[in-house]
């Protein structure tokens, strides 16, 4: 048989045997309920949860700012959850387990620590915290009178979204007064009115001997912007708890990134101590290999005269001249964890991540040599051409969910209005409160926007983007197994099919702090997290409903103890000194962005809404083939990331362990491929516990700067 003409159809009808298969190893894997500890959902867990999410909160902010080294918290299987959940699992439980087991932790108590940690673990990082200060602080200590921020947007910032006198640093710079929302003060006291210049200054720059951290300053701010954070978060969790049971338990997807903890913790009893998966030695086999590379380069980092073993290689230095102009970043990385988990993923959804990539990139040439120019949506690598049809994607797959999952949402719909109750005991709310507590949300984040001087119609638009977006990104988590994604900001949207001046000055300001701290980069929102928490809880017999308020309060956890750590941080030591992307280049690109629509508003063209409707033209197509088609070897969740960041950095290893994958189902068959698996989940444990391992040697010699796995 030969391979090139058959091995769409056959990969194909692999990938449609592998995912029952899948679906069976997984709920094999899955944890029996167990008497011991019923529910699982014990004192002793919960406390545990919460302790090791309040140091993950203090932990990440440190390691990603002041260490800058590996970010732990910078996807969905979060690095720090990673290693801790380790270290509960061969250095807490199997010891309690042999020694002492009336004492040992069941997997169900297990899991929820784990769930609880998954929730809060983003939360410092790019969840809200690493964005939220330094957004609202930088604008004023990075303003000059050569950019024009004073002056151009200072006097539409509301006086409760920052730290400093709004109306006081327009004084000082001559410019109109502005800043809403400062009478209100004058109701507080006196220690939580607005700063001077020094609020910030200090924040950049560290305290002078004897000078405090500024808290009352910092607190109307933390209070409004905090209120948004958990209204938003309350949204994610009501849209999940809808999602819930089409996804998992309707089409029952395969929830890659899930299945890591299921394999590490799923058999650990006092009968074995030792969890099965840690006895396996093609396990042992594939962690070494990561293990040991990242451990030669950590070497070749503290003493450049040791060899270096090279894990990526950029390509933009091929791909000179005019025809390629609009490729954008091509690189080829290896990272071994992405290999691993591309092996559990569909086979088609595996070669469409890549491929697309590819094609992308020879679609950029193609617009170079025909000459077409289009403007750059601000912020993001991924060129215009590419961005503009993965807009269209998005927006046509939520629409294909919503359609194949009508059925679905005609019971939510029927719950909504009382004409069907009961049924719903087993989601994480009723789907009446779901239903009313997402319409709700929604309409309380919208009315905080209007308060910052948003149109009613703006918000609203901005917050159906962000839920669109937010559908697409999970299900690329859910069944794409992507370690983090990204989309657009949704005013770019409107700006791609509107143009700029759509948008009034005020709005430009006000979005541009929303979006940065909650839409800008969503590599760890909370949803994917929400639906992996609920798939963790369905396979292991944990109520979701009893979970569900335990992940709120890690929730809160972990935004006050990330709170504390960062401005304590950044008092102490001076926040210029930290990470730059963080805390100068994105604050910076915030308002530079703004002003630079003030001052050269553009419109929208026709090529632009081409390129949208030629997306979702292609998506419906690719649904459509792949409903019609077993052999279809395309899926449109490929198409939609296109080559955006997280495909920058993740294609060339997805290609491996697509190839990987695809050879041993060709050659060994499936016993082969289940006899493999514990090798491609062991490269994730080597390459996770290698990051762990060099941030604790990078701390230990006080060096920083080594990050070897996501940008």
């Amino acid at each position: 048989m030969d391979l090139g003409s058959q091995a769409p159809a056959l990969l194909c009808l692999a990938h449609r045997g592998f995912t029952e298969r899948a679906r069976a190893d997984m709920a094999h894997a899955s944890p029996k309920p167990s008497a011991a500890g019923g529910s699982g959902i014990t004192a002793r867990a919960v406390l545990l949860g919460l302790l090791f999410t309040a140091i993950l909160g203090v932990v990440t902010p440190y390691c990603d700012l002041v260490l800058q080294g590996t970010w732990i918290a910078s996807c969905h299987l979060p690095i720090g959850v990673f290693v801790l959940f380790v270290v509960m699992l061969l250095g807490v439980n199997t010891p309690l387990l042999r020694f002492a087991s009336r004492w040992g932790f069941t997997t169900r108590e297990l899991y929820t620590i784990y769930t609880m940690m998954l929730l809060g673990a983003g939360i410092p990082s790019f969840g809200l915290t690493e964005y939220l200060f330094p957004t609202i602080a930088g604008a004023y200590y990075m303003a000059t009178p050569e950019n024009g921020w004073i002056e151009r947007t200072f006097r539409y910032i509301p006086q409760w979204m920052v730290p400093y006198d709004v109306a006081g640093a327009l004084y000082n710079a001559g410019a109109p007064a502005g800043g809403g929302g400062g009478a209100a003060y004058a109701l507080l006291p006196q220690w939580m009115q607005p700063g001077g210049r020094s609020v910030v200054v200090s924040f950049y720059e560290g305290l002078k001997l004897g000078e405090r951290v500024p808290w009352g300053a910092w607190s109307v701010p933390i209070i409004t912007w905090t209120f948004a954070a958990l209204v938003l978060y309350w949204c994610l969790a009501c849209l999940s708890t809808l999602l819930r049971k089409q996804w998992i338990d309707h089409e029952r997807l395969v929830f890659p990134l899930v299945q890591v903890p299921l394999e590490l913790a799923h058999d650990q009893s006092p009968r074995s101590p030792l969890p099965s998966f840690f006895r396996n030695r093609w396990m042992w086999l594939g962690c070494a290999i990561p293990l040991i590379v990242h451990s030669v380069n950590g070497l070749h980092f503290h003493y450049p005269a040791f060899p270096e073993i090279r894990l990526a290689w950029p390509l933009n230095q091929y791909l000179t001249g005019r025809l390629w102009a609009n490729a954008g970043i091509v690189h080829m990385v290896i990272h071994f964890s992405v290999v691993g988990f591309s092996y559990l993923i569909a086979t088609e959804l595996a070669f469409s991540f890549w491929f697309f990539f590819l094609v992308f990139i020879l679609e950029g040439a193609v617009f170079s040599f025909l000459g077409i120019q289009l403007h750059p949506l601000p912020g993001y690598p991924t060129p215009p051409h590419s961005a503009l049809q993965m807009i269209g994607a998005f927006l046509a797959i939520t629409g294909y969910m919503a359609w194949s999952g009508r059925q679905q949402w005609r019971v939510v719909w029927a719950h909504a209005l009382g004409h069907l109750r009961g049924g719903d005991d087993h989601e994480p709310l009723p789907l009446r409160h779901a239903f009313w507590g997402l319409v709700m949300g929604l309409g309380v984040l919208c009315a905080w926007c209007m308060m910052a001087g948003l149109p009613l119609l703006l918000a609203a638009l901005i917050f159906v983007f962000l839920l669109v977006f937010s559908l697409v990104l999970t299900r690329l988590v859910s069944e794409g197994g992507l370690l983090f994604v990204q989309a657009f900001r949704p005013s770019d949207v409107i700006v791609a099919t509107a143009g700029t001046s759509v948008i009034s000055p005020r709005s430009h300001v006000v979005l541009s702090f929303i979006q940065t701290a909650f839409m800008f980069d969503l590599r760890t929102f909370l949803m994917p997290s929400f639906m992996d928490a609920y798939r963790l809880a369905d396979a292991s017999g944990l109520s979701t409903r009893r979970l569900l308020p335990w992940l709120g309060l890690a929730i809160v956890v972990a935004i006050a103890s990330s709170y504390v750590a960062l401005l304590l941080m950044a008092y102490k030591l001076g926040g210029a000194r930290f990470m730059q992307w963080f805390m100068i280049i994105s604050p910076r690109q915030n308002l530079t962005f703004v002003v630079s629509y003030l001052n050269q508003p553009y419109p929208t063209s026709v090529a632009n809404w081409l390129l949208i409707l030629g997306g979702a033209a292609t998506t419906a197509l690719l649904s459509w083939m792949r409903s019609l088609h077993v052999w279809w070897p395309l899926h449109p969740l490929g198409y939609a990331m296109g080559p955006s960041w997280p495909m920058i950095q993740l294609w060339f290893s997805m290609l491996l362990g697509w190839l990987l994958k695809s050879l041993i189902l060709r050659y060994g068959g499936f016993r082969r491929f289940r006899e493999a698996k514990p090798f491609f989940l062991g490269l994730v444990v080597g390459e996770f516990g290698a990051a762990g391992l060099w941030l604790i040697v990078d701390f230990l010699a006080g060096k920083s700067g080594h990050r070897f796995f996501l940008n």
